[in-house]
């Protein structure tokens, strides 16, 4: 019998980050449009800033 071997299971640690990043920079973007925040900033400062969150958040 063989065993099947799936490496696509977990995401690689760098993945994985940049996945976290971008998931908190659309939570970022979901957060201030569920508040009424819209502002002049665009989709990608939004992004930029979700990004620099995760980030921070991951290195303390």
């Amino acid at each position: 019998m063989t065993q099947r071997i799936d490496t696509q299971d977990a995401p690689a640690p760098s993945e994985q980050s940049e996945l976290e990043a971008l998931r908190a920079a659309i939570k970022l973007g979901a957060d201030e449009a569920d508040a009424g925040l819209f502002s002049t900033r665009n989709v990608e400062e939004i992004i930029a800033e979700g990004i620099a969150r995760a980030r921070r958040r991951d290195n303390g």
